[in-house]
């Protein structure tokens, strides 16, 4: 239908509908505003933790793909976090022997083996 056959309640029903969309999207903006907020707050803690501790942390997913590493990691191999992640854990680092990468293959399925069975 062509706006100028719409009546006058048409187009006020339509302008309700718009303006109830309208404030259904700012809902959602902010439940999103929030979600990525207490996520990023969530990450920030998370990081804090992993690097309060001396020991060597890797967070990876079941790929192998390196997700994060603890500033003991960076300063043990002298590089920067940014470098690492994003790689895999399989070739970590340049000396990574077949034996080492099966080995390291063998360990992650067996934990997340364990996780989700």
């Amino acid at each position: 239908m062509r706006y100028e056959d719409k009546t006058k309640e048409q187009l006020l029903s339509e302008l309700k509908k718009l303006r109830q969309r309208i404030t259904a999207l700012k809902i959602s903006e902010k439940k999103r505003t929030h979600t990525e907020e207490a996520l990023k707050e969530s990450e920030e803690k998370a990081l804090t933790l992993i690097n309060a501790t001396i020991d060597f942390v890797t967070l990876i997913d079941k790929e192998g793909t390196i997700l994060e590493v603890n500033n003991e990691v960076c300063k043990s191999i002298n590089k920067p976090r940014d470098e690492r992640i994003g790689i895999c854990i399989y070739e970590f680092d340049d000396l990574v022997t077949p034996e080492l990468i099966r080995y390291r293959k063998s360990r992650i399925n067996e934990v997340v083996c364990q996780k989700y069975s």
